[in-house]
């Protein structure tokens, strides 16, 4: 089929965009792109029936801006990961987190103003592995008690990403949770 001129029309959902276009014979035509699967060096989506250690992972994530709360959730679902939220309250993650099955959660330090600190001894207790996020990697900005939470610093590094999350939240019955940190 040959295709006219391609319009972008509207967001579709989030990580689309619906796109219209006419083909030769004059008839709309609408696809829904999905701007940010991975795809392999040709350009196609790649498969996501390769198993990652990832896979499967419910992580929560709280992040108060939305484009990197965007941008983590994209990150988190390539490696196989089911994301839980974003959430952007300290609030919506203690609420998240009691109700249970969550693998683990990667956590802004600070959510609208709040910090999350004061709440990370109740994640701990729930079992739930952490990660913090932060826009500052310099450890003695962070409460001496915390600064053995894994960690990771905006801008993210895809692959630096990944790594600390199999560090963390990948299933292992061999490892407890003590050992990831």
């Amino acid at each position: 089929m040959e295709l006219g001129a391609l319009f972008v029309v509207s967001l579709g959902c989030v990580g689309g965009v619906w796109c219209l276009s006419n083909d030769a014979a004059g008839r709309d035509q609408y696809a829904n792109v999905d701007l940010f699967a991975a795809r392999d060096q040709g350009g196609f989506p790649l498969s996501s029936s390769s198993k990652s250690p990832l896979t499967g992972q419910r992580i929560l994530v709280a992040e108060d801006e939305s484009f990197i709360a965007l941008e983590l959730e994209r990150m988190l679902e390539s490696f196989g990961c089911a994301v839980v939220g974003p959430v952007s309250s300290v609030t919506e993650v203690l609420e998240y987190a009691a109700k249970g099955s969550l693998d683990g959660a990667l956590l802004d330090v600070n959510l609208r103003g709040q910090q999350i600190f004061e709440i990370l001894p109740k994640l701990e207790t729930l079992g739930l592995r952490l990660i913090m996020t932060s826009g500052y990697n310099d450890a003695t900005l962070f409460p001496a008690a915390f600064r053995r939470v894994p960690r990771i610093a905006k801008p993210f590094d895809e692959t630096e990403l990944r790594r600390i999350c199999e560090n963390v939240f990948a299933k292992s019955a061999s490892r407890s949770q003590s050992e990831a940190y």
